[in-house]
């Protein structure tokens, strides 16, 4: 059936094609390769450009300065390059929905999540709202919603206990999540974010056991897969303490009751979303404590892990959770029966990938890395951009490390991807991944801002 749905997407398309706009061009991976009306915009040079070029796939490079989809589709060049490869109106998609995007976008047709919706949904005070609402409230960790001014460290001690989390209402990667342990710590943050007075969510501290899992609202259900271990706060990376490195869909820890559980948490989350006018990508982030599992964090949107778990999809031959998301979006009729592709698709997949970033000073990227290499010693064997082109557990995938490159603070640097597992459990690195890194490392030069 994944050639049947994929030539009603193509057909869908003629005419109308398919633009991804991206900063990250790994963004708009996972169907490339079959899409027939699909072009990718990106303003980030990239190994993998003269890759899919090679495969046929078109590819707008534009000025580096454009470093965002908004700058992307706002930009004249971008404009006419879509007109002059569309006869009726485009096909966009970006990689999180936004408002101004969706203005930016014109009559153009874009096959995202209404803004409006994903905002309420994403957005980590109104979610929270959200979920109570919708009779999630058990599966939450409690917390409380105040204004820094509002809350003293003794009182949310005495509700929270002698740890736990504050959170902003948006942020990326863990960037917005803050972990208390003392009086101390409290005191200042307090007094860095005192002036903002922002609504803020003050959390119970969770078991540092996180799972995600990606769903689709759609008018037939809900459908569930890539259910994977998410690495957080390595500390060997220097990593903050919330901050996602990476998914490993070997899953490890979880339970064949954990797994249920969460599909069936997910299958809900979707339906009711979708009473909310919501359609399309989610993803879930969870905590496991114990045999419990408690809802963390909503992302209503695509998922950074989508595009490998495509790949995985196809290789096992399963209708891929970005197929169903096309499918609902441009309203094409189709019929999946949904738990038996929820239960096949949550499946443990011997596969993980680790994205490693800058925490230090900017730095400049001395020599290219891209392609297969062998894990030991880091030679290159040959190209390849995709997690399913890894044939080996003696290779690894390694793509983002490219001369010339300017690394900021908070930049993504690296993404190893493996056959296999990076981790030797949930907080230490395997050494052959660990040497990876030094090796890569060795060859940038910290530029100086001062």
């Amino acid at each position: 059936m994944i050639r049947e749905y994929i030539e009603m997407i193509n057909k869908a398309t003629l005419g109308s094609p398919i633009f991804y706009l991206t900063k990250n061009i790994e963004r708009s991976f996972g169907l490339e390769n079959l899409l027939r009306h699909f072009y990718i915009i990106t303003g980030q040079n990239s190994y993998t450009i003269r890759l899919l070029e090679e495969r046929g796939i078109e590819v707008m490079l534009t000025q580096p300065e454009l470093s965002s989809s908004l700058q992307l589709i706002k930009d004249s060049k971008v404009q006419e390059y879509i007109t002059k490869n569309t006869r009726n109106k485009a096909h966009l998609m970006y990689f999180k929905p936004s408002r101004a995007l969706e203005v930016a976008s014109g009559d153009n047709i874009v096959l995202n999540p209404d803004a409006r919706i994903a905002g309420k949904i994403e957005n980590k005070i109104t979610q929270y709202q959200l979920l109570q609402e919708g009779g999630f409230g058990d599966n939450l960790p409690k917390a409380i919603l105040k204004r820094i001014s509002e809350v003293d460290f003794d009182s949310l001690v005495k509700e929270l206990g002698s740890s736990f989390v504050v959170q902003f209402d948006v942020g990326h990667s863990g960037n917005s999540t803050f972990f208390i342990h003392s009086k101390e710590e409290f005191d200042t943050f307090k007094n860095e974010y005192f002036r903002t007075n922002m609504m803020m969510k003050f959390v119970q501290t969770c078991a540092f056991h996180f799972i995600t899992t990606n769903g689709v609202a759609t008018i037939n259900g809900t459908y569930v897969g890539g259910l994977c271990n998410q690495m957080t706060g390595l500390q060997e990376l220097g990593a903050l303490r919330g901050e996602t490195c990476g998914n490993n869909w070997y899953q490890l820890g979880v339970t064949d009751q954990i797994r249920e559980e969460a599909v069936a948490l997910t299958k809900l989350l979707g339906e009711y979303f979708y009473t909310l006018g919501y359609r399309g990508f989610f993803g879930v982030d969870f905590s496991i404590t114990g045999e419990e599992l408690y809802i963390l964090e909503i992302n209503a949107r695509q998922t950074a892990s989508i595009q490998d778990f495509t790949k995985l999809q196809l290789e096992n031959e399963e209708i891929p959770l970005a197929v169903i998301n096309l499918l609902e979006l441009l309203q094409i009729p189709f019929s999946i029966d949904i738990e038996q592709y929820n239960k096949n698709n949550a499946q443990p997949i011997d596969a993980s990938a680790l994205i490693v970033r800058n925490h230090a000073k900017p730095f400049q990227v001395l020599e290219s890395y891209g392609g297969l290499y062998d894990i030991e010693s880091v030679t290159k064997k040959e190209d390849a951009y995709a997690i399913d082109e890894i044939y080996s557990t003696s290779r690894a995938l390694i793509l983002e490390a490219i001369e010339g490159r300017m690394i900021g603070q908070g930049d993504d640097f690296l993404k190893i991807s493996v056959r296999g597992n990076v981790l030797k459990d949930m907080e230490h690195i395997d050494d052959n991944i660990l040497n990876i890194i030094a090796t890569i490392q060795a060859k940038t030069k910290t530029i100086d801002t001062a």
